[in-house]
């Protein structure tokens, strides 16, 4: 049994008139995870949205994340939007538990965050991929072989706003080498980085706002010696737009957030 929809947006601008709309989740409580079949079902009824679903067995919560009939691995700004809508219920949660790894909820100056591990990508320097040939003007790459993303680094936020994907030539990349594509850029005048996140490969050519990248994204822009407390904002420059802030747990983790607003 899977309950009604509840939809929000993830990592939006509170200010009004901002322009920046983050990323659209829809999320159901089910009575239990284990039929793939049936999650489909369910999730092919919102087409183009990631739909959470989760279970909850005391205070541990089990989650999956669909986009039709793509599962996907782990989705940052719907694992976001679950944790601050228990919160808002007054549910107490321990962690919640996806396929790949468990996470946590904390709440810090009344603000929700999520536990999420740090994944260091490694600095590209062979022929593995074309970086020219895909159109992208930049300064350096690395790539995330767990993840299997390849993320290029670019001069400026402008150089990330204006690339023009050919979504064609991307898809030729193997999909059994690459998974997703990342191109980012380091502090500008008001954020502390600034990124795009494509994914067509796996039915996403480009996502508005995505969680997940952090996990990647972070041990690339953070400052050497910052202490813990320092908080990052990230601006993602799709066509919805997000804001997302960032800081340091511990060596191997950080904290992710930011807004999260229920439409109707």
């Amino acid at each position: 049994m899977i309950s009604a929809p509840a939809y929000f947006s993830v990592f939006v601008d509170p200010v009004a008139g901002s322009g920046v709309l983050g990323n659209p989740v829809v999320i159901c409580e089910a009575s239990d995870l284990s039929s793939t079949d049936s999650l489909v079902d369910a999730a092919k009824i919102h087409p183009g949205m990631d739909v959470c679903f989760y279970h909850r067995i005391g205070d541990h919560v089990q989650v999956r994340w669909f986009n039709g009939q793509h599962e996907i691995q782990f989705c940052g700004h719907a694992a976001l939007a679950l944790a601050w809508w228990l919160h808002s219920k007054r549910v107490k949660v321990a962690h919640f538990e996806s396929s790949i790894h468990s996470y946590e909820p904390l709440v810090l100056r009344g603000r929700i965050w999520i536990k999420l591990p740090v994944l260091k990508p490694d600095s590209l320097t062979g022929g593995s991929f074309d970086i020219d040939s895909l159109g992208i003007d930049s300064v350096s790459a690395f790539f995330e072989p767990s993840t299997k993303t390849l993320l290029v680094e670019c001069p400026y936020a402008s150089t990330v706003e204006a690339w023009q994907p050919d979504f064609d030539r991307l898809l030729k990349l193997p999909k059994d080498s690459i998974g997703a594509l990342i191109i980012f850029s380091r502090a500008g005048a008001h954020y502390d980085g600034y990124l795009r996140y494509f994914s067509p490969w796996y039915g996403k050519n480009e996502d508005s706002a995505t969680g997940s990248a952090m996990r990647l994204l972070f041990p690339l822009i953070e400052k050497p010696d910052s202490p813990n407390s320092e908080r990052y904002l990230i601006r993602q420059l799709s066509e919805r737009g997000g804001i997302l802030q960032l800081r340091r747990f511990d060596e191997d983790s950080l904290l992710l957030s930011g807004a999260v607003v229920e439409s109707a």
